[in-house]
């Protein structure tokens, strides 16, 4: 049997990679015969995915075959892929809230103010009614495990004011 396994990229191009079992990581094999990490770029191209190429050998049953073929998809699974490199977070200074009421030149102040401040207790209270539906909506859902429980407490205390014996023990009209 001949299997080799390698890292390919997006250009197409492919490069035998090795994995080293003690300290659990995969290398790139170099033409000089060392090892290298396996970079997320190279040339331009990035890196797809880990693969393996495999020739069984001649008269090859089939169970073998698919055993063969099982061991190297678990082999296959131990390739660590190349890291991600971490995206430079871009600096972005939060600008706060700009507040200010922005009048125009020839406008009354004191009529902006009014309605800025009507504005702005128009969506006030919006919001609270918006939030108190929602609660009373929650809280009125029916619960079927409510009903139940409430359900059989009533059945008890209906079976707890009947009388046993389908009522024998009642005085109905005493006139004797």
């Amino acid at each position: 049997m001949s299997a080799s396994f390698f890292a390919e990229y997006s250009d197409g191009s492919r490069y035998q990679v090795v994995y080293d079992p003690g300290e659990r990581k995969t290398y790139l094999r170099t033409t000089s015969g060392n090892k290298m990490d396996v970079p997320r770029f190279v040339n331009g191209a990035e890196f797809v995915a880990y693969a393996f190429d495999y020739t069984p050998q001649p008269g090859l049953r089939g169970c073998d075959w698919a055993q063969n073929i099982n061991r190297l998809h678990a082999h296959l699974a131990l390739l660590t892929p190349p890291a991600k490199p971490a995206a430079p977070s871009p600096i972005q200074q939060s600008q706060p809230e700009d507040f200010r009421l922005h009048l125009e030149a020839d406008s009354d102040p004191f009529r902006a103010l009014q309605a800025t401040g009507a504005k702005g207790e128009a969506q006030y209270r919006g919001e609270c009614h918006r939030a108190r539906q929602q609660a009373l909506q929650t809280l009125n859902e029916p619960d079927a495990h409510k009903i139940q429980d409430a359900r059989r407490i009533q059945t008890e205390y209906a079976a707890l004011k009947r009388p046993r014996g389908g009522g024998q023990f009642l005085v109905k009209n005493s006139s004797e």
